[in-house]
């Protein structure tokens, strides 16, 4: 099947963009397992080259932060940990990543996951920075249909954000329709109500993508996942559920709220900013996968944790805050997802 977008749309031509690292390319009878979804902000994924092109002179031997190889060997051997325990004697099939560099990362990554089959799609972001968004997929269950990019146009006067990226698999057993999207919405610099309004930019276009795949594909399974930088409470998040703006999305995060649960501290409180977003082809439990909000967790563990002398709460161990370096994981917690196969 050949689909065939409006222009602008998100089946348009990024082949040029993406980058196929090889992996197994033919599988049969991969049907018969839950699939295991993880989505994971990793705190300034950065290589220890200085990329004139980028604001990345911090994270280089001579910068502030003093980011040498070590360190960066440090970062993979702790991502990698993590990804790896994340679903117990499972490995991950789908792993959506934001705040990685560049492809070299993402390789260096890769190399250090169980899962072997996995490959990588990575589109460059417009952020001055350089971290993007990436999708890693298990090849031996997928096939990459098409993928590519929504720009977050902010306006002139403002700095460029990250990229939605998107993309489209297709199950090789079953044949369905996945399209997935990675976010890294704007930040709450300067403050929430300051800040707001980029993300409901961000928000007007992962709604216009989500309403131009339901329109052409309307068996897809859609599947939003990012760190939002917004909660689900919020209004950025709950217009998604909007009927009359597009596929109508539920956020299997909304739950964390009232449990006071989340990914992310923030003066002592956990926020919910992490999270995964469907629509209603994924919670349809005639479908042959299907997930609930039972189905979606934050994965932690007490070696990838810090305890506060003050309070003996424990909270993300992050690599660094500010110019100190603690060696951690990320500042973030993952969060996962699992589609249970139906019978």
């Amino acid at each position: 099947m050949i689909l065939r977008f409006k222009k602008g749309g998100p089946l348009t031509a990024f082949f040029n963009a993406l980058f196929f690292l090889g992996g197994i390319l033919f599988a049969t009878n991969v049907h018969g397992q839950d699939l295991q979804l993880m989505f994971y902000n990793v705190e300034n994924l950065f290589d220890t080259i200085d990329d004139p092109l980028k604001f990345d002179e911090d994270f280089t031997p001579a910068g502030k932060l003093e980011y040498t190889a070590d360190r960066y060997d440090q970062k993979q051997e702790n991502l990698s940990r993590v990804i790896n325990a994340a679903f117990g004697k499972e490995t991950v099939d789908i792993l959506g990543l934001c705040e990685v560099e560049n492809k070299e990362v993402l390789i260096d990554l890769k190399a250090k996951l169980d899962n072997s089959a996995l490959e990588i799609v990575h589109v460059n972001s417009a952020d001055g920075r350089g971290i993007d968004n990436a999708l890693m997929y298990n090849t031996e269950m997928f096939e990459l249909r098409e993928a590519g990019v929504r720009n977050v146009d902010l306006g002139k006067d403002e700095r460029p954000t990250r990229d939605i990226l998107w993309v489209h698999l297709v199950h090789k057993d079953t044949k369905e329709d996945f399209f997935l999207s990675v976010n890294h919405w704007p930040s709450r610099y300067g403050g929430e109500e300051k800040s707001r309004w980029k993300r409901k930019v961000a928000s007007d276009v992962l709604a216009s993508l989500s309403k131009e795949i339901a329109d052409e594909v309307p068996e897809a399974l859609i599947i939003h996942m990012g760190d939002f930088n917004d909660h689900p409470d919020n209004e950025s998040l709950t217009n998604l559920s909007d009927c009359k703006r597009g596929p109508c999305l539920q956020n299997l995060c909304e739950k964390f709220v009232e449990l006071e649960q989340g990914s992310h501290v923030y003066r002592g409180k956990w926020g919910v900013l992490d999270q995964f977003l469907v629509n209603a082809n994924v919670t349809n439990n005639s479908r042959a996968y299907s997930a609930a909000t039972d189905d979606v967790a934050f994965f932690s563990e007490e070696w990838m944790m810090y305890k506060s002398p003050n309070t003996g709460v424990f909270y993300p161990s992050r690599t660094y805050s500010g110019p100190k370096y603690y060696g951690g994981f990320s500042d973030h917690l993952p969060v996962t997802l699992i589609l249970r196969e139906q019978d």
